[in-house]
């Protein structure tokens, strides 16, 4: 039984497994190791996912969904046709498609998985992951951190070696810092930091302000095909900027031939705002750490964003040197969850290998604060028992006291963030202390312990220090929003669901691109595209395996040579 390690991406996934003495990304139906993070639902109710569902973004905006890891752990729903999704159900669709294509490739079932998360995922964000996993039958009992992952993946050859590593994660949604020291066999998380609203989403859609403003469009006025259209281009500028100074979005949208050059400068200052917010996380986790940007050995760039050179220019302009950047920014963190996939396996080449974490946000409790003796109905302060980067395992305790003599009991309201405020952070749990009153409120003390561990358990204990009468609340790691009964009901919901056959996939992925190309095009193309698409599924109806592995090759070979792409 297989254990593998996935990178579940907001725009690509990973699956990487250790085969033939190392760890390597594993194909899909379509021969790539990145699966886009997609998800299209066509008319009989078959679920597509990857290459096809994201050429159908634009073919079938109503029926398709991406970037949908910036929602894990919220209530936001995603419509498909006529059903309804969380984040969560169309995060197990991606994995599900990524076990299948695991399983293929290793020849053995694989029902463990070890999944990468960004390092600033709260609680919720967390136990949401592993419930995706759950539906997708993979049992999850390790996420790692993306940067923690990146740097595993950098240090692997070079274990027995000493440094201090920053790494900058800037994936499609998500931003992470991470600063890791590797010493004596020791990889040691000292800080992290990041914004998990952040990524090269929000780069594109600066580009894609930048085209409608040129153009006097309303992205408000336009339907959903039209602002799939542009959001397509956009991430097409995006690309072309990130490999030459200047790049062209052209395109006919409502009868008009539209065009909008932009450049490198163009597309930095236009990005000012979004570059700036890099730099917060970077300086907090450096500040976390109690280290300055010439204490850092390397800084290593990952995810697909960090391609932009005004990123890469940022983080040399940060610490003074080039990053390093020789290692497939796309693949490393899955390469990094793959090598903890095998370090559980017990693999005597990394038997010795020791790693630590952090706890990436502050756990605490609610105090009454000076609100609530004038509004008794606000909420209090927050107060952290452990702060955010601590080393785990960690147990830290304090004392509380009742307000009033009269006082009976104590609710203890467990909190993880930030915010001085509680009810801007995220609440865990709750535990009820019941004691006698006393006119000396500090014969009614509490002594509240918060223990954290390496898996991300937090047990929360509360003593009440006269009776010695103890309290205890265990808090498994992310108790996010939805309940057992949420969780037994969309398993049910995805159960029905068809998976489009994993060794027809090239084919439907075909008619979907060209399916696309169809709607770019006009006249003699457009005509000549539909002969083609009708041929192809002419034969795909006759199911014969033969014919339709020589047509698909046909029918690719012609995309090339038509439109100068590959198919």
């Amino acid at each position: 039984m297989a254990i593998v390690g996935i990178d579940l991406g907001t725009t690509n996934s990973l699956v990487c497994a250790w085969k033939d003495g190392k760890v390597q990304p594993l194909p899909n139906a379509l021969g790539s190791v990145l699966t886009p993070s997609a998800v299209s639902l066509e008319e009989d109710g078959t679920v597509l996912v990857g290459a096809a569902a994201r050429e159908r973004l634009i073919t079938h905006p109503d029926r398709s969904a991406a970037i949908f890891k910036r929602s894990m752990g919220t209530d936001q729903a995603y419509r498909l046709g006529k059903r309804s999704f969380r984040a969560e159900e169309l995060s197990a669709l991606v994995l599900k498609s990524l076990k299948a294509d695991a399983e293929a490739a290793l020849g053995e079932p694989v029902e463990q998985a070890v999944i990468s998360v960004p390092a600033y995922f709260n609680e919720n964000q967390r136990k949401a992951t592993k419930v995706a996993a759950q539906m997708a039958g993979l049992k999850v009992d390790r996420l790692i951190n993306e940067p923690t992952a990146a740097a595993i993946a950098y240090g692997v050859d070079k274990i027995d070696s000493e440094g201090t590593f920053l790494v900058l994660d800037l994936g499609g949604g998500t931003f992470d810092v991470s600063i890791l020291e590797l010493f004596d066999k020791t990889l040691e998380v000292h800080a992290s930091s990041g914004d998990t609203r952040l990524g090269g989403e929000d780069f594109r859609w600066r580009l894609a302000q930048g085209f409608l403003q040129a153009n006097g469009l309303q992205w408000e006025s336009m339907d959903a095909q039209e602002r799939a259209s542009v959001m397509r281009l956009a991430e097409e500028a995006k690309v072309e900027l990130s490999l030459n100074r200047t790049a062209l979005i052209e395109c006919r949208l409502r009868g008009q031939d539209l065009l909008w050059p932009v450049t490198r400068e163009d597309f930095e200052a236009m990005s000012q705002d979004l570059l700036d917010r890099l730099r917060r996380p970077v300086e907090r986790a450096l500040s976390d750490a109690k280290l300055s940007p010439e204490e850092i050995d390397e800084v290593l760039l990952v995810g697909g964003a960090t391609r932009m050179p005004m990123v890469k220019a940022m983080a040399e302009r940060l610490f003074g040197r080039e990053p390093r950047t020789e290692l497939d920014p796309d693949r490393v963190v899955g390469i990094g969850a793959g090598v903890q996939a095998m370090l559980m396996t017990c693999d005597s080449a990394f038997e010795d290998v020791v790693m630590t974490d952090v706890c990436p946000w502050s756990l605490g409790i609610e105090l009454m604060s000076s609100r609530q003796e004038l509004n008794p109905s606000a909420q209090g302060d927050f107060s952290p028992i452990i702060e955010r980067n601590t080393t785990v395992p960690v147990s830290r305790s304090m004392q509380v006291v009742p307000v009033h003599p009269k006082q009976k009991a104590v609710e203890l309201k467990i909190f993880q963030g930030e915010s001085r405020r509680v009810e801007n952070n995220i609440l865990l749990g709750k535990v009820d202390i019941q004691f006698q009153p006393d006119p000396d409120i500090r014969n009614n003390r509490v002594d509240v312990r918060f223990t954290y561990d390496v898996n991300g358990l937090l047990e929360v204990e509360a003593t009440h220090l006269r009776s010695q009468r103890t309290w205890r609340l265990v808090v498994e790691k992310s108790p996010g929003a939805m309940t057992p009964e949420q969780i037994e009901a969309c398993l049910e919901k995805l159960a029905p669901l068809k998976m489009h056959p994993r060794e027809h996939q090239e084919y439907r992925h075909l008619l979907a691109l060209a399916e696309r190309l169809y709607e770019d095009s006009l006249g003699e193309e457009r005509e000549m595209l539909r002969h083609m698409m009708s041929a192809f599924e002419s034969v795909l109806e006759e199911q014969d395996a033969k014919a339709c592995e020589e047509a698909a090759e046909n029918f690719r070979q012609a995309l090339r040579d038509m439109w100068n792409l590959d198919a």
